[in-house]
């Protein structure tokens, strides 16, 4: 799939990294880390604890800014771009730990979420907040959420916050949705329903996830990235990297098969 920019360049990628550094002090928490990923890709990444999945997660989400490299998304580099900003640009994310305010609606969190994709001079108006609340209270049905709708998100239980926490990174119809472990915490029941989410996403939209499940990956997932101490290790199919004696070597010490946890 190619994109043509303004400028009449042609593009293959909608995301792309170089030489993506970040330390803190003596460790190198993601070091040199060279990515693509196309427009509407299916990605994972994989890697034991440590090996700078969520760093680089944050680094693409504008969380935290890279020591050195350059990140480039939509033929833009957004190295310097705050957090918001690419929020606009169409980067969503979830968070490993639910991101909720528990004090308010679940409905309410998801207006809130849906509302930071809006353009920085979007007002509150009565109107424009009708349609939103309307299309929120949809998207809550979607994720079997809409029972709760009006019950404070710290009410929820764990499981049902990290639903609520996913809702919010689709709510602004990204471009890019990034997933910290989507599947932590849920019963088999919701994971199923998560995986079945995803596969109704439009085709355009490219997800980026961390997970340790490889049930999951092989479901959500068309190719996986592998890290290791901060470095790509191997990027192939599912089936690929669960056969590739280096990535078993890394994990374990040890050729045997891979297990489907990660």
């Amino acid at each position: 799939m190619a994109f043509r920019t303004e400028e009449g360049e042609d593009m293959t990628e909608l995301l792309q990294t170089d030489g993506l550094t970040r330390g803190y002090g003596a460790l190198t928490a993601v070091d040199g880390v060279d990515f693509t990923l196309g427009f509407g890709a299916r990605h994972a990444l994989i890697g034991p604890n440590g090996a700078g999945k969520t760093t680089l997660l944050n680094l693409i989400a504008g969380s935290i800014r890279p020591t050195s490299g350059r990140i480039r998304f939509n033929g833009t580099d957004i190295t310097r771009a705050t957090s918001a900003r690419r929020c606009m640009l169409g980067i969503g994310r979830s968070f490993q730990q639910p991101a909720v305010v528990p004090g308010l609606s679940v409905l309410d969190n998801l207006v809130l979420a849906a509302w930071r994709h809006a353009h920085a001079r979007a007002t509150w108006g009565s109107r424009r907040l009708g349609r939103l609340t309307d299309q929120c209270r949809q998207r809550l049905g979607e994720f079997g959420l809409a029972p709760f709708a009006d019950h404070p998100a710290g009410r929820l239980s764990h499981g049902q916050r990290r639903l609520l926490d996913i809702a919010a990174a689709m709510s602004g119809c990204p471009r890019l949705l990034l997933l910290d472990e989507p599947a932590a915490g849920l019963t088999d029941e919701d994971v199923a329903h998560l995986v079945a989410l995803f596969g109704q996403l439009p085709a355009e939209v490219a997800t980026l996830l961390v997970e340790h499940n490889l049930d999951v990956v092989t479901a959500l997932a068309s190719a996986v990235t592998v890290l290791h101490a901060g470095r790509v290790l191997r990027t192939g199919s599912p089936a690929q990297i669960q056969k590739d004696p280096e990535v078993r070597r890394a994990y374990f010490g040890s050729v045997e098969p891979v297990s489907q946890t990660c």
